[in-house]
């Protein structure tokens, strides 16, 4: 079995439920996490389990009927069946008995490597039945729900409205479309579910925040927005969005910056969701963080760098 550092290179996500009762949970991911097995992760379970995590992301590997190999990181270029990845779900359901294990999310939806078209109605079919799949086994294993990474790695521009493409308003409402479409058969087979990302509506730059971001979005040609509305459209009064935030790696506590993101997300961006939305936006939707944690053990001529508060840098991370 291969190791895995649990370390510095993990990623946390608190994500805070709009119940302040309920506890913040801690989900641990980063790049090693990404070619981790479900066998790595067992065989270091005890480990895990003192690190005070709550679940991590999990990418789930199989082989489809006929013999082709699957892996959960290819979610455009492949076609999933429920059989590829069964044989994964004993294992999840023993991942749960950990504690550093019970909130898993299986690693779903990412952003492409090419630009696909809106109009493309086989893409889009693909998508919403790789991620039904996806929600099935997440289910059955025991896992909280699915993740999305949407960041432009590839730099295409999936989210912005493209020369030669439809007019704006139509594209919005295709992509409004798609986002019900790719989400509808996930809530289907699991309407309990978390789906977690690293943004939503926070992936929006900053300099949206106190201006007029309707107008913002459509001088952008933003389709951001419309896709998750779509996911709104069909997300069941049992489901949740959890927020992650990842811009939140420079926050700081002294500057209030966590509050402050946590009041944009729920309020200043809400002119992004269509009225019919809003109530199961502002009931449904939870707001986390991103905490990068190589922040206090990087070098100070690190740009990703946070230096000690009264001489230690454990501090600054509390």
């Amino acid at each position: 079995m291969k190791s895995i550092t649990i370390a510095a290179a993990i990623l946390c996500l608190c994500a805070l439920a709009a119940d302040a009762a309920q506890r913040k949970k801690v989900i641990g991911c980063g790049w090693g996490f990404n070619t981790a097995t479900v066998d790595d992760f067992l065989s270091h379970a005890e480990l895990f389990d003192e690190t005070g995590l709550d679940g991590v992301l999990v990418w789930l590997r199989g082989r489809n009927p006929d013999g082709k190999r699957v892996g959960m990181r290819n979610i455009y270029e492949e076609d999933w069946t429920h059989e590829a990845f069964a044989p994964m779900v004993p294992k999840l359901k023993l991942m749960t008995e950990h504690e550093a294990f019970r909130e898993n999310f299986l690693i779903t939806l990412r952003s492409p490597r090419e630009r696909k078209s809106w109009t493309d109605d086989a893409v889009w079919a693909r998508l919403a039945a790789n991620m039904r799949v996806a929600a099935r086994i997440a289910k059955e294993g025991g896992c909280r729900g699915l993740h999305m990474d949407l960041e432009d790695y590839c730099k295409v521009r999936q989210f912005f409205r493209q020369p030669g493409e439809l007019p704006y308003a139509e594209l919005c409402r295709l992509a409004r479309r798609r986002g019900a479409q790719v989400f509808s058969g996930a809530f289907s087979e699991y309407p309990e579910a978390r789906m977690l990302s690293f943004w939503f509506l926070s992936w929006l730059p900053t300099w949206y925040h106190g201006q007029d971001i309707r107008c913002l979005t459509h001088d952008r040609q933003d389709l951001w927005p419309s896709f998750v509305n779509g996911i709104l459209d069909v997300m069941p009064p049992t489901a949740r969005l959890i927020d992650g935030n990842e811009h939140a790696y420079r926050f700081s506590s002294d500057r209030n910056d966590f509050a402050s993101s946590a009041h944009r997300t729920r309020t200043t961006l809400l002119p992004l969701v269509e009225p019919e939305n809003r109530t199961k936006y502002k009931e449904q939707m939870l707001v986390g963080f991103g905490h990068y944690l190589d922040m206090y053990t990087n070098p100070t001529n690190s740009s990703w760098h946070f230096p000690p508060k009264n001489g230690s840098r454990l501090l600054t991370f509390q």
